[in-house]
């Protein structure tokens, strides 16, 4: 099942629906006017995993490609491991530490922050960095921090290509990924 938190979504749940896919929007924003304006973000957290885990679904596992929202704990025990982690996967546009340090130390040696946020794409080609990627990782309740399970990353070529030329490449890496 693919789901969305956003208003319109054609890579994702436009995509999967023409698959035949089961596909659906679960907008925050737009269930809490539903509901009189009384939905916490925790109670959105623990209705998107119950709604996740009907049996007509019943995933293994989560993985969240796009999803900007940090999903709390009431969200990831329904896929709770015995590990201490959970079965909720996150594809994060920058490459990142397993320690949650500010800085990242990339194959060829060199040292680049830690980018987290909805924006790292676009922070990364600001901040001219030398290398910058994608990383999948263990979702916890804190946002873009959790164990990294791979990373792939791309060197931006600044002379030769404009922020959206870099952008298709990335994408296509996140694909990848």
């Amino acid at each position: 099942v693919v789901v969305s938190h956003k208003k319109e979504s054609p890579a994702g749940v436009e995509l999967a629906r023409k698959e035949g896919i089961p596909a659906f929007y679960f907008n925050y924003v737009q269930l809490k006017t539903r509901l009189g304006g009384k939905l916490e973000r925790r109670e959105y957290d623990q209705l998107l995993g119950a709604v996740l885990t009907q049996t007509n679904y019943s995933p293994q596992g989560v993985f969240m490609a796009g999803w900007d929202l940090v999903v709390s704990e009431n969200f990831l025990n329904y896929f709770e491991r015995s590990d201490g982690f959970w079965n909720v996967f996150n594809l994060h546009p920058a490459l990142m530490t397993d320690e949650n340090l500010p800085t990242y130390k990339t194959s060829q040696g060199l040292t680049i922050p830690v980018l987290r946020g909805v924006d790292c794409l676009e922070a990364a080609w600001r901040q001219k960095l030398p290398v910058t990627g994608v990383s999948i990782h263990f979702a916890t309740p804190t946002f873009d921090v959790g164990p990294v399970i791979k990373r792939y990353e791309i060197k931006p070529d600044y002379k030769n290509e404009n922020f959206e030329a870099f952008a298709k490449r990335f994408h296509a890496l996140e694909d990848k990924a």
